[in-house]
């Protein structure tokens, strides 16, 4: 089968894992598969594909201008659509992977060209978070706001009414998203069970480490005060809580970690290699999971991860749905929102007293990706 993958740029912080892993089954299965994504940040060479394809927006001009025209005239994703359709062979089918709408126009256009099924995976929607969180600040802004999210929410809902199938990753999305296309299914994002296994992870000896991997987006949607809180009464354990996340959010965290007193321990690192992740989840006696009851339907992928390394999780505040509940049914950790609570619960397994046993194989990227593949009809 011919096969044609749009999505944003599989770059840093968030590499699409999930999309890198379906793009190399679908190889692996005999497809002929072309990977068109967006030129953005600097792609590691062991996580680029050799089919990918780069298309440079922003090679020349101003990237203010040509972003102001992406906002009034959808100018970006009409640049897509026609540097897709110009270079792109007939296809049997389009996937489009995307957080919000980037690259559903061009592959509605690849669909109808080609006469070929189209499937949509919707790995973030506007409805999730109560703000424009996932895109830059200036979309916060009074007006633009929403104007921004009107014009998301439409674009996108115009792409999957002629959608073939769409995927999901929590039963939030897929409960609201089966209201604009029924053959709307949940692929949760998983694990790759090759590389975020147990059989590394060491006993502890010595300090009690707690980490916390992957962006963060500030209080609104990621809110540190209720696990902050509970560290202050907890400087009497030997530990130490580690934040490797983004450079340009380092500033912010410091200044509430001092707020808090709690310098001595909370540290803050920047992003590590994907292939080091593992290890440091292995090291780990809690990974930490932050989020919001603000947030409907936001399932991290570091959650999964974790799930797959069998290391601990300390979910805060509770976001009071999907995510506290797989983490109850699969035995991950606790989600807890009062300070006294999670520093009951991080005591309890500082002492050995409390216990997490986890499991959740239906949830690595193997099975999952099996169900989306079956979702697609590919064979």
């Amino acid at each position: 089968m011919k096969i044609t993958i749009i999505s944003d740029a599989p770059a840093a912080p968030l590499y699409t894992p999930r999309i890198r892993f379906l793009n190399r089954v679908l190889l692996e299965s005999g497809h002929e598969v072309t990977w068109f994504t967006e030129r953005f940040e600097e792609i590691p060479s062991d996580l680029r594909p050799d089919n990918l394809v780069e298309i440079d927006y922003y090679k020349s001009g101003s990237r203010l201008m040509k972003g102001l025209k992406s906002f009034i005239f959808d100018d970006k994703n009409r640049f897509f659509e026609r540097e897709i359709l110009k270079s792109a062979e007939k296809t049997d089918l389009v996937i489009c992977s995307t957080f919000l709408t980037f690259g559903l126009r061009a592959a509605k256009a690849l669909a109808r060209r080609d006469n070929a099924r189209l499937h949509v995976d919707l790995r973030d929607i506007v409805e999730q978070h109560p703000k424009n969180i996932l895109s830059h600040p200036i979309y916060n802004l009074p007006v633009i706001s929403g104007k921004y999210r009107h014009d998301n929410i439409r674009k996108r809902n115009d792409v999957l009414m002629v959608a073939d199938t769409v995927s999901v990753v929590s039963k939030y999305h897929r409960e609201l998203m089966r209201k604009i296309n029924g053959n709307t299914y949940t692929v949760y994002n998983g694990y790759d069970e090759t590389i975020f296994k147990s059989g590394g992870r060491k006993a502890r000896n010595g300090r009690f480490n707690m980490v916390y991997l992957g962006k963060w987006y500030g209080n609104d949607v990621q809110d540190v005060n209720p696990l902050f809180t509970a560290l202050q009464e907890l400087h009497d354990i030997d530990m130490r809580l580690t934040f490797y996340t983004a450079i340009s959010v380092h500033e912010g965290l410091r200044k509430i970690i001092k707020e808090y007193c709690i310098e001595d321990l909370v540290e803050v690192r920047g992003y590590v290699p994907n292939s080091e992740v593992p290890g440091i989840l292995r090291q780990a006696d809690i990974a930490i999971v932050l989020t919001s009851p603000n947030n409907k339907g936001d399932l991290f992928t570091k959650f999964f991860e974790a799930l797959g390394c069998r290391v601990p999780v300390l979910c805060t505040p509770s976001d009071n749905g999907e995510l506290s509940e797989l983490i109850t049914a699969t035995n991950a950790g606790k989600a807890l929102t009062g300070p006294a609570e999670i520093r009951q619960f991080i005591r309890g397994m500082y002492d050995g007293c409390q216990t997490a046993e986890p499991h959740g194989e239906e949830f690595s990227r193997q099975v999952q990706t099996a169900r989306w593949m079956e979702i697609m009809g590919i064979r």
